[in-house]
């Protein structure tokens, strides 16, 4: 998707996950074209078989601008200075700043994974407030936003964006062979169909997709539509 551009303009960079089909912005097109509307977007594993791994990000590629951002939105999130966030409240963080839903679940197990490490001036990147609940500092919010599985991607799992008319010949197709209780192809390739306008809702899936969380559903599809 980063070769995707307007007319005579520069491409924006977007994630290696990240395609938009040709029915949907042709880029052999000349002449001012208005963009389609984001509506239909497809979760794409290519091949079932092959393994998901999670795609690392390091905290060191944030910019410092991103880190002053981060900054900014704990100190406002804070209860009192230095309390820092618990798990609601990173998740404010997260539909707030980043524009995507963060599943609590995960982002407990995250927080507990984080006592164990430790940030540059050596406290924990998480600990147990006096109410008995985990929290997590500028450090540890930083660690889970640059690093962690809760919103990072996996490998051999991608996002298109696709035209109306794309969306609805292959949920045509989607339906024929959910009824026949047959994977989409036999070499292993699995679809889910995503409703943009409705946050990212499926609406058809082939039966052998592999389920995928909210938050990287809703990650793609910012990152896409953005």
């Amino acid at each position: 998707m980063s070769d995707f551009a307007l007319y005579k303009q520069k491409p924006i960079t977007f994630p290696e996950y990240a395609f938009v089909s040709d029915n949907y912005y042709d880029k052999n097109w000349d002449g001012e074209r208005r963009v389609k509307n984001t509506i239909i977007s497809m979760e794409w594993v290519p091949d079932t078989n092959l393994p998901r791994e999670q795609r690392k990000r390091s905290s060191a590629a944030l910019t410092q601008e991103q880190a002053a951002n981060i900054k900014r939105a704990v100190d406002l999130l804070e209860k009192a200075p230095g309390a820092g966030l618990g798990v609601s409240e990173f998740g404010a963080l997260a539909k707030h700043s980043l524009g995507i839903k963060a599943d609590d679940e995960l982002t407990l197990k995250l927080f507990k994974q984080l006592v164990s490490k430790k940030a540059k001036d050596g406290k924990p990147l998480s600990w147990t407030s006096e109410s008995g609940s985990l929290q997590i500092g500028v450090a540890g919010a930083t660690e889970l936003i640059a690093d962690s599985e809760l919103l990072g991607q996996e490998t051999n799992r991608y996002w298109v964006l696709l035209s109306l008319a794309e969306a609805e010949t292959l949920r045509r197709v989607l339906h024929i062979r959910v009824r026949q209780q047959k994977p989409l192809l036999p070499c292993g390739t699995a679809v889910a169909l995503h409703c943009v306008t409705a946050n990212d809702l499926v609406i058809d899936r082939s039966i052998t997709m592999p389920k995928t969380l909210y938050s990287r559903a809703n990650l793609s599809t910012n990152a896409a539509v953005s």
